[in-house]
């Protein structure tokens, strides 16, 4: 199979694993995983590989934009609530803190991502760029690396670091969640299950 056809089936298998209907922590990781994939592909200097990678990269960032704005909002109507919303024994009493930890939970991996790339590289303007015949020299050297660099930092995140809710509470509300057709949290081991999907996922996996 062409190389470029592998790096395409890669890249469309993550984009479609990356949409608004992610109901399974093992859908986000096997993303990840194809993304550091591609990446590994891509640090050879693959000019294709680049291409996809960035393509990727900004869908990716998009969704983490709409999901930050929800999530903002929903914190802003907890916040409005006098007194704030407290945890109560009843999950059903407290369906708008549930819903935004859970939303929270599942996509801060996403949000992670919104703030290592958001506007930092110009979307169309770099792609605009890769596909130029005149990208040679110390600006291919410059653009490559930095993408990579920030490609190496999303492949790296530790869910750890971010922000997210209690994971007992978590626990508590999940059957909740998944009644009403939202998400369900990922574990804190989660950063281990991604490492272990990174190399288990084959390039030429095809879903």
């Amino acid at each position: 199979m062409d190389k470029i056809i592998k790096l395409e089936i890669v890249s469309n298998q993550a984009k479609r694993l990356f949409d608004s209907r992610i109901s399974d922590k093992r859908r986000v990781f096997i993303a990840l995983a194809k993304l550091s994939r591609l990446n590994h592909m891509a640090s050879r200097g693959d000019i294709n590989a680049y291409i996809m990678l960035f393509e990727l990269l900004g869908d990716m960032m998009r969704i983490a934009k709409f999901y930050r704005k929800h999530i903002n909002l929903l914190t802003k109507i907890n916040k409005a609530h006098k007194p704030p919303f407290k945890w109560q024994p009843k999950p059903q009493a407290n369906y708008d803190l549930m819903v935004n930890n859970a939303i929270c939970f599942q996509f801060a991996t996403l949000i992670g991502l919104l703030d290592i790339v958001y506007v930092q590289f110009e979307y169309t303007k770099l792609t605009g760029i890769f596909k130029s015949s005149t990208f040679k020299g110390q600006k291919e050297n410059k653009y490559m690396k930095s993408i990579h660099k920030v490609t190496n930092r999303i492949c790296q995140l530790n869910l750890n670091d971010l922000p997210v809710a209690n994971l007992e509470r978590q626990k508590e509300v999940m059957p909740l969640a998944l009644a009403n057709n939202l998400l369900p949290p990922l574990p804190i081991k989660a950063i281990a299950d991604y490492q272990a999907a990174i190399n288990l996922v084959d390039v030429n996996e095809v879903q």
